[in-house]
């Protein structure tokens, strides 16, 4: 898809950029001197693929610190490990003192 896209510009966009654009606005849309600094990003990923193995370890390493953390503080912390969305002073609890006050607490024993 990548090639086609390329051929519309060049046959299409291009043409039409330097028919109907001025000059220095086309020169902002389609900078023809731009240079990338290539080698030197290229170098620099080299270096650092080179350099895989100790990222990777150190990566497993965090990773498992992070980890040990998270568990700790997941065995340790009581409750029921939800947040508290509503605080018993909200409204939506505002009526539920009320309502216990006259559905039966106990389901009864007797048959109908």
């Amino acid at each position: 898809t990548f090639v086609p896209a390329l051929v519309v510009q060049e046959q299409l966009v291009s043409p039409l950029m330097k028919r109907r654009i001025p000059p220095k606005l086309a020169a902002v849309l389609q900078p023809t001197k731009l240079r990338l600094p290539y080698p030197m990003i290229a170098d620099s990923l080299m270096k650092v693929a080179q350099k895989g193995k100790y990222i990777l370890l150190g990566v497993v390493v965090v990773m498992t610190i992070f980890g040990g953390a998270a568990l700790a503080v997941a065995v340790t912390r009581g409750g029921s490990g939800l947040p508290e969305v509503f605080s018993p002073e909200h409204q939506r609890s505002a009526g539920t003192a009320l309502l216990q006050a006259f559905e039966p607490s106990t389901f009864t024993q007797e048959e109908a």
